[in-house]
């Protein structure tokens, strides 16, 4: 039998029957540009014999071609882009999707997905090449690029295969972290306190941050001001943090500047730290010290060794801080002060660098100073006066017996006894080439009475200049009435010098008043007398007797004279004389008067 094929489909320039009647491709069917589909043929069978008969029928065949006509087609409706974090952990971060419109359950329309390029992305990412889920490699975090094209296939299982291409981007976020403030004295904030003298050269702060990235650019910071923040004429930050005056703080005055700043990263996607803020409080030099125990008068000895402190100049400063709060010494200077003192810087101590010995000035006006460690410096500025002290010898007191028995009728201001005290100053001075003796005012002496009775010193006075012992008023009036008593007083002295010594031996002066008594008629009985007329004058008549207890005169001599009677004739017939006898007057004869009893009234009065 003999197999013939017929077609109007040219399918016999592709298929042939064989002999056993099985029909076969004898070219591919890809070569068919038309892509026929499906092929049909009429097979005619005939033997072989003669005449050649042919089958009354003809069997028709009907060829279905699965042909693979379409390539994939990608799935519009995913991201072409995508952003995602750099990871150790590989994690399918997109799926891509494409279709093929060819029949379905064969392998024209089984889609295998492939990444084909582009640069090193296929040694960044993998692809599961049934799903299209896209991951990354573990060489993806070493890496440091940031944005990868990846060029994605998609295959069909045809023979050649059909294939499409779509190009995605995927942006790798290296920097996953903002800095962050470190260092900070509460979150975000810097305190710093600075001097108003601040060396403009020297940072204010040196700000920190730190940010967990893992590599550069990304863990690299860098500072820099908020655009709105204040005081940007005042400071300015260096990228790498310090911080800087633009210019001195002296002669501004507030006391606190905020200023506001960020650190960011050197990141492609630049990141910021919070806003953070620099608190800058600025210790200004508010106070100048105060001087607290000048002016004053200090006494040094001419033989005053040098380099001893003789004072401690005190000073205080309200201000808290150091250094306008830490005080240092040092003399200015009046006259030839500075010659022969000088000050201790640390502690005010002020101290003899030169002998004074043989100086004649007595005085030195030495102007201290108190500064502050401000810029400019504050300082007060007083003056100690020291004052030497030539007046090496106390007064003597000359001892004697400084006793005066005197009455109570004593005149005042009169000399009763004179102190005497000698000084043995005698000041031998090398100055200007010349030698002077100077004693004076040292040896010069003043006498005072030195006890402490107000009665004495109101009764009794010491001339300061002789030493001459006194009544200041009437001795009748003090209050001691004793017929006799003793007033006792000391009297010393000192010198004239200006840190004056007083004599370490005052003498006693005593002075014994007698007071006045009144004389007494001890004869009070024989007070009357009988007489005749023809008593002839010059005739006693009669002797008083009169007991008085003076023994100083004149308080122990008595006078004595007749006090006039009513009509006065006693006087005129009678006498007395300085012994108290009274006699007839001379010259007088009793019988010219008619009186017979006369009162003759004695009178005795001491001097």
């Amino acid at each position: 039998l003999t197999y013939t094929i017929q077609s109007t489909t040219g399918a016999q320039q592709y298929f042939t029957v064989t002999p056993s009647g099985a029909i076969v491709a004898i070219r591919s069917l890809t070569e068919d540009g038309a892509n026929t589909n499906p092929y049909l043929m009429t097979i005619t069978l005939r033997d072989q014999g003669n005449p050649v008969l042919t089958a009354i029928t003809q069997a028709t065949v009907r060829i279905n071609v699965n042909r693979n006509i379409n390539c994939p087609v990608f799935n519009t409706n995913s991201p072409s882009t995508y952003t995602i974090t750099q990871s150790q952990t590989t994690l399918v971060f997109a799926t891509v999707s494409a279709t093929d419109a060819d029949a379905i359950n064969t392998p024209f329309s089984s889609i295998t997905y492939s990444i084909i390029g582009d640069d090193g992305a296929t040694s960044m990412f993998t692809l599961n090449t049934n799903t299209g889920g896209i991951s990354n490699l573990p060489a993806l975090y070493s890496d440091n690029g940031r944005t990868y094209q990846l060029r994605i296939q998609a295959t069909d299982g045809g023979t050649p295969a059909c294939s499409t291409t779509r190009v995605i981007l995927v942006t790798v976020e290296r920097n996953l972290n903002a800095p962050q403030w470190s260092g900070t004295n509460t979150p975000n904030n810097y305190v710093v306190e600075i001097l108003e003298t601040h060396d403009v050269t020297i940072p204010v702060k040196v700000l920190a941050a730190t940010d967990a990235d893992d590599r550069s650019p990304n863990r690299d910071i860098i500072y820099e001001f908020d655009p709105n923040s204040q005081h940007q004429d005042l400071f300015t930050v260096d990228q790498n943090g310090p911080v800087y005056l633009r210019g001195s703080m002296i002669g501004k005055t507030p006391i606190q500047y905020v200023l506001t700043l960020f650190a960011r990263d050197k990141g492609t996607s630049q990141k910021s730290s919070p806003v953070g803020t620099l608190t800058v409080n600025v210790v200004r030099n508010q106070n100048a010290p105060i001087i607290n125990n000048l002016p004053r008068e200090v006494n040094i000895s001419a033989g005053q060794g040098t380099n001893l402190e003789i004072f401690r100049v005190t000073a205080t400063d309200a201000d808290t801080r150091s250094p306008y709060n830490t005080l240092t010494f040092d003399r200015t200077g009046e006259g030839s002060a500075t010659t022969y003192f000088n000050v201790n810087p640390s502690n005010g101590a002020v101290f003899l660098t030169a002998s004074v010995s043989g100086v004649p000035d007595e005085r030195f006006y030495l102007r201290v100073r108190a500064q502050d460690g401000g810029d400019p410096k504050k300082f007060d500025s007083k003056v100690l006066t020291i004052i030497v002290n030539r007046n090496l010898q106390k007064p003597v007191m000359s001892a004697g017996q400084y006793n005066k028995r005197i009455l109570e009728t004593q005149a005042v201001s009169v000399e009763l006894v004179k102190v005497l005290a000698t000084d043995g100053d005698n000041f031998v001075t090398s100055f200007k080439n010349s030698v002077d003796n100077i004693k004076a005012p040292n040896n010069q002496l003043e006498y005072f009475i030195s006890s402490n009775n107000a009665e004495v010193n109101k009764f009794v006075q010491v001339d300061a200049d002789t030493g001459s012992v006194s009544l200041k008023q009437s001795i009748k009036n003090f209050t001691n009435a004793a017929t006799v008593f003793t007033v006792s007083f000391q009297v010393s002295a000192r010198d004239k010098a200006a840190s004056p010594q007083t004599a370490d031996n005052p003498q006693i002066v005593q002075l014994t008043v007698v007071r006045n008594t009144r004389p007494m008629f001890t004869n009070p009985a024989a007070y009357s007398n009988a007489i005749p007329e023809t008593t002839p004058g010059g005739q006693i008549v009669y002797a008083t007797t009169v007991s008085n207890t003076d023994t100083d005169a004149p308080f122990n001599q008595l006078d004595y004279s007749l006090y006039p009677d009513s009509t006065n004739l006693a006087r005129l017939f009678f006498e007395i004389d300085s012994s108290g006898v009274v006699r007839v007057r001379t010259g007088v004869n009793l019988n010219q008067t008619a009186q017979t009893q006369f009162d003759v009234r004695v009178v005795v009065a001491d001097r």
